[in-house]
């Protein structure tokens, strides 16, 4: 006879896959268990921050386009209103 060992009813001539007894679920396999379910979980939670930090992201990229288009506007105003201003000045000197 073989000397292969069942790990699940510990006896010898078969291989655990082979076992005809009813799965033994001991501390090692609830912990395992347990174990995979926490990793599950925290994998989840990693998840949804990493939504959140792209949505934010995202919110914060469109803020910065939107403050450059802004001064953008506000440094044609004062260029044009320095234009007018010294085309006024050039009539008044006339």
């Amino acid at each position: 006879m073989s000397k292969v060992k069942c790990y699940n009813c510990k006896k010898e001539g078969h291989f655990k896959k082979d076992c005809k007894k009813v799965k033994v679920k001991d501390y090692e396999y609830y912990k395992i268990k347990m174990l995979v379910a926490k990793k599950d979980k925290d994998e989840q939670v990693l998840l949804a921050e990493d939504h959140a930090w792209m949505e934010s992201s995202s919110d914060s990229d469109q803020e910065i386009c939107s403050n450059m288009v802004f001064m953008t506007q506000i440094e044609k105003v004062l260029s044009d209103s320095d234009a007018s201003s010294s085309f006024a000045d050039d009539k008044i000197s006339e």
